[in-house]
C-alpha cells in the first residue's frame, strides 16, 4: 500500500513548484528575449558587413572614376606639355578627395613627370622617379585600361602602404601618351571602418585581391604588408559563396565571422566577433535564471517551513483535541470543549464546527441513553406482566385439568385436522372396557376449529 505523504511535505512541495515554475516561466521569457537579441546582433553584424562592402566598393569606385575622368580631361594638356594647368587640376582633386595620398602623371615608360603635392609625406620634394617595375604599370601596359593595384609599399617620398588607381592617358590617335595615378590612403579606410564598430571585441578586416591586409586592427597596415593567404578564415571564405557567415575557432576562442566579397575589386571584407561576446549575455542570463531558481527554491523551502510549522502546529493541536475527545467518549468520561486554538482562522472555524458536532453527538447520546433506560424499564414491566399472566394460566390449566380428570364422562379433544389433542382418564377406561354398552356420542364444534367428543 502506498504511503501517504505528510501535509507539511505536500505544502512545501506545492510552494516550491509554484516558485520554481514562476521563475522558469519568467526566465524562459528573458532567455527568449536574449536569444532574439543574439540573433539581432548577428543580423546587425551581417548588415554591417554588407554596408562595409558597399562603402569600400563605392569609396574605391568613386576615386577610380575621378582618376579615369581626369585622365581624359588632361589628355590635351599632356599632349601640349601644359603641366601648370595639370597641376592645378591635380590640386583640385586632392582638395576635394583627401583620400588620395598623392597623384602623379607618368610617361609611357613609367617615368614620373609631375607629382602633386610636390612636397611628399616625408617632407622631401618630389623627384623624377621611374615606376616601370611596378606590377600596376605592367598590367596597365598589357590591358591599356584602368587598373586598381594590390596593396604595396610606397616609394618616392612615402613608405606608406598604398593602393594605386591607374588610368591611361591617350592622345587623339588613341595612343597611350602616359598615365595618371592616384595613391589611396588606406588609413582613411581603416579609420572609417573602425568608427563603424561600436564595441572593442569586434574587428573589421579588408583584404585585397592577393589577400594582403588593407585594414586589420592587429596589423600596422600603414607600414606593414602582410599576406593572409594561409589564414584559416581566409581559406574558409574562399571556399564558400560571395557572402555569408560562419563560426570558427581562431586561436583560443571561437569567433562569429560575417564576410562579403567585392567582386569588382576582388577584395574581401569580413567582421570578426568573439562568440562569447555575442552570446555572453545569453549564457549569463541562463546562469542567472538557474541561480535565481536555486535561491528561490531555498527561500521558498525556508519560508514554507516556517509557515507550515505554524500551520502544522495548529493542525496537530486540532488532531490532539479530536483524539482526546474520542478517548474520553469511549471511556464515557467528561470532556471540556475548547473555545479556540492558536492558528489560522480557518482552523478555529473547523474547531467551532467540530464542537457543534460533538455537542450534537453528546445530546443524541444522552437522548439515546434516556430512551434505552425507558425501554429497559418497559421491558422489565412487560416481563413481569407476562410472568404474572403465565402463572395465572398455569393455575387455570391445573384447575381445568383437575376438573376434567375428575369427570365420569370420557372426553377426547380433536383439532381441525382430526388429530387427538387430549383425552381424559375416564375416556381411556371407556375405550379399554369392551363390556360397556354402546357409547352414545355427540359432537360440539368450537370457534377455534377443535372438536370435542363426549362419551
Amino acid at each position: 500500500m502506498k504511503k501517504n505523504k505528510s501535509f507539511k511535505r505536500e505544502l512545501i512541495l506545492s510552494f516550491l513548484i509554484i516558485g520554481i515554475t514562476s521563475i522558469i516561466i519568467l526566465g524562459s521569457f528573458q532567455i527568449y528575449q536574449l536569444y532574439s537579441l543574439v540573433n539581432e546582433k548577428q543580423s546587425n553584424q551581417i548588415a554591417l558587413t554588407t554596408f562595409m562592402e558597399d562603402y569600400i566598393d563605392n569609396y574605391v569606385d568613386t576615386h577610380a572614376r575621378i582618376i579615369e575622368t581626369m585622365s581624359y580631361q588632361i589628355s590635351d594638356d599632356v599632349s601640349e606639355g601644359d603641366f601648370a594647368s595639370i597641376q592645378q587640376d591635380l590640386s583640385e582633386i586632392k582638395a576635394h578627395y583627401p583620400g588620395f595620398v598623392n597623384i602623379y602623371i607618368g610617361d609611357p615608360e613609367g617615368q614620373a613627370m609631375l607629382f602633386y603635392p610636390e612636397v611628399l609625406t616625408n617632407g622631401v620634394i618630389e623627384e623624377n622617379y621611374n615606376f616601370s617595375d611596378r606590377r600596376y604599370y605592367q598590367e596597365l601596359i598589357d590591358k591599356q585600361t584602368s587598373v586598381i593595384s594590390p596593396a604595396f609599399h610606397g616609394r618616392g617620398g612615402t613608405d606608406l602602404l598604398l593602393v594605386a588607381i591607374v588610368s591611361p592617358i591617350f592622345d587623339d590617335q588613341g595612343n597611350m601618351q602616359g598615365y595618371l595615378l592616384g595613391a589611396l590612403d588606406l588609413n582613411e579606410l581603416d579609420s572609417y571602418t573602425s568608427n563603424r564598430i561600436n564595441d572593442d571585441t569586434s574587428k573589421t578586416i579588408v583584404l585585397d585581391r592577393e589577400n594582403n591586409a588593407i585594414v586589420h586592427p592587429d596589423i600596422d597596415t600603414a607600414r606593414e604588408l602582410v599576406n593572409l593567404s594561409n589564414n584559416e578564415i581566409v581559406n574558409h571564405i574562399e571556399g564558400n559563396q560571395t557572402s555569408g557567415s560562419f563560426t570558427i575557432k581562431d586561436g583560443d576562442e571561437r569567433k562569429f565571422i560575417t564576410y562579403g566579397k567585392i567582386e569588382s575589386l576582388g577584395w574581401t571584407v569580413w567582421i570578426s566577433s568573439p562568440v562569447i561576446a555575442i552570446i555572453g549575455e545569453f549564457l549569463d542570463s541562463i546562469f542567472a535564471v538557474i541561480l535565481v531558481a536555486l535561491l528561490t527554491g531555498a527561500i521558498v523551502i525556508i519560508t514554507s517551513l516556517l509557515l507550515t510549522n505554524r500551520l502544522e502546529s495548529a493542525i496537530h493541536k486540532l488532531l490532539h483535541y479530536i483524539h482526546s475527545y474520542t478517548a474520553s467518549y469511549k471511556k464515557n468520561e467528561p470532556f471540556q470543549l475548547a473555545a479556540q486554538i492558536s492558528g489560522p482562522s480557518e482552523m478555529n472555524e473547523v474547531l467551532i464546527h467540530f464542537n457543534g458536532m460533538m455537542e450534537e453527538i453528546d445530546y443524541n447520546r444522552e437522548k439515546l441513553m434516556k430512551l434505552n433506560t425507558e425501554l429497559e424499564k418497559r421491558v422489565r414491566e412487560r416481563t413481569i406482566n407476562l410472568e404474572n399472566k403465565n402463572t395465572e394460566l398455569r393455575f387455570k390449566h391445573a384447575e381445568l385439568s383437575a376438573v376434567l380428570e375428575s369427570m365420569f364422562e370420557g372426553i377426547m379433544l380433536l383439532d381441525n385436522k382430526k388429530q387427538i389433542r387430549y383425552v381424559n382418564e375416564f375416556f381411556l377406561k371407556v375405550i379399554e372396557n369392551e363390556a360397556l354398552p354402546p357409547l352414545q356420542k355427540h359432537w360440539k364444534m368450537f370457534q377455534n376449529g377443535c372438536s370435542l367428543l363426549l362419551m
